[in-house]
């Protein structure tokens, strides 16, 4: 089957299809997917979220308590007030910290596991039929360093994009919230919520294939990824 008749086979599997298709992939492909799994996948999923997301939880629950506990004294010239202050600035310092390592591992990890399945599916799909194959080695030493930087673009730009979102929903639900309340109660405020849902799933649909999109279009990046991955 040449790539013509491949592409126009996938483009007609429907929704099940997906499924079967990707199964079919990754049985006939078994030893670089489960590297992908073992090497960068298991330790986005359990190391960095797991880890960094308890500790940092622990951290920010710990403020919360110190910052209790500052509310209740009265004199701030007292040693025990200047005391809780520089204990709660050092555990916010602690905080942020853990955050930004935990973010720039998750930026990390992601690009490369995006790159790898992306790169790994398209080369089983266009290259069908032929006895060579992309190993693991040669998607994180040779094409990660050539699109890791796009692919970061992209990032970034979803995360603006989700930041307008989620300003635009606390707009909407500051001017929304009482009169829904007021007129249809609970009712209301099921559907506000299943509409930001709706939106917010759609934008990590977005992102998901704008990611497909920037690493497998060699120009298309950032917002204009988005737009594509949108059409």
């Amino acid at each position: 089957m040449n790539r013509e008749q491949e592409q126009q086979k996938m483009e007609v599997v429907g929704f099940f299809g997906v499924y079967q298709e990707s199964f079919k992939i990754v049985q006939s492909h078994t030893k670089i997917f489960t590297q992908i799994t073992f090497i960068l996948i298991l330790p986005l999923l359990s190391f960095i979220f797991f880890i960094f997301k308890q500790q940092s939880n622990l951290l920010f629950n710990e403020i919360l308590h110190d910052s209790h506990e500052l509310t209740n004294i009265n004199n701030h010239d007292t040693p025990q007030y200047q005391h809780l202050i520089r204990k709660i600035s050092s555990k916010w310092d602690t905080f942020l910290f853990f955050n930004l390592i935990s973010f720039t591992l998750i930026l990390i990890f992601s690009i490369l596991s995006t790159t790898a399945v992306v790169y790994t599916v398209a080369t089983s799909i266009y290259a069908a039929g032929k006895e060579t194959m992309i190993s693991f080695t040669e998607v994180i030493t040779g094409i990660v360093p050539k699109t890791w930087k796009r692919l970061m673009v992209t990032f970034l730009c979803a995360i603006l994009d989700f930041l307008a979102y989620n300003f635009l929903a606390m707009l909407v639900t500051w001017e929304l919230a009482k009169p829904v309340r007021n007129y249809f109660g609970v009712a209301g405020s099921i559907i506000m919520v299943f509409l930001y849902l709706s939106g917010f799933v759609y934008l990590i649909m977005v992102w998901k294939i704008s990611s497909v999109v920037t690493l497998l279009d060699g120009k298309a990046c950032g917002f204009e990824a988005m737009k594509k991955a949108r059409n």
